[in-house]
């Protein structure tokens, strides 16, 4: 029967902003602020962690990852170690637009961007698979650091955190939107006799989640 070594990582995202709200793409750019609901997830995911031990805790240095960090940081008085490699991915031209008007404007892109974004390089933004080498690899670089039998906090964004899972589970990048990711939901990744292995994807630190939030 297997053992856990007591190891555990979670994988944040940060909770809502207005961008979310309103659907449109915010990237790495747009460093917009929590808004009122989301300082109010941020509350949640300190409260959700309230008798899980943690050593050590990891944040994109974009200001809504950054806010979603800060209470639990306080709470557990640790430091934010901020790391570039888990900045959301560059949508370039598209960022600040609502999806609706990128969906008119750039109709044939969109149809990659959902079905094939390895494929697609959106004007002034980063190829998706560029971001994905460097997420994994800050990943990859955080657990060697920290050695096994840790308890880590990650905090990152939606489309980031996406691309992170498919190289983690080794899936097709181009199946990132078969992911679910909300505001302020927790992946949990555990050590198996020092194996990781992924036990809860998408875990609610609310009792209900907005419906209407969509998945972006």
């Amino acid at each position: 029967m297997f053992k856990p070594d007591h190891g555990t990582i979670y994988i944040i995202r940060h909770g809502e902003t207005d961008g979310n709200l309103t659907k449109y793409l915010q990237g790495c750019s747009k460093d917009n602020p929590l808004n009122a609901k989301g300082l109010a997830q941020a509350q949640k995911v300190m409260e959700f962690f309230k008798d899980k031990p943690l050593d050590a805790i990891y944040s994109s240095p974009l200001k809504r990852a950054q806010q979603t960090a800060a209470p639990l940081a306080e709470s557990k008085g640790l430091k934010i170690h901020t790391v570039p490699g888990f900045k959301e991915i560059s949508f370039g031209d598209w960022e600040g637009i609502e999806m609706a008007e990128i969906e008119r404007r750039w109709a044939s892109q969109m149809m990659l961007f959902f079905k094939q974004p390895s494929r697609l390089t959106i004007p002034g933004g980063r190829p998706f698979a560029e971001v994905q080498r460097e997420a994994w690899t800050t990943f990859q670089n955080i657990l060697e650091k920290e050695g096994h039998g840790r308890q880590i906090a990650m905090v990152a964004h939606g489309g980031v955190i996406r691309l992170l899972m498919c190289a983690f589970l080794e899936m097709p990048l181009d199946r990132m939107w078969s992911l679910s990711v909300y505001n302020a939901s927790v992946i949990t990744i555990n050590e198996w006799d020092g194996n990781l292995v992924l036990t809860r994807m998408n875990e609610e630190v609310e009792k209900k989640l907005d419906e209407n939030a969509g998945p972006l």
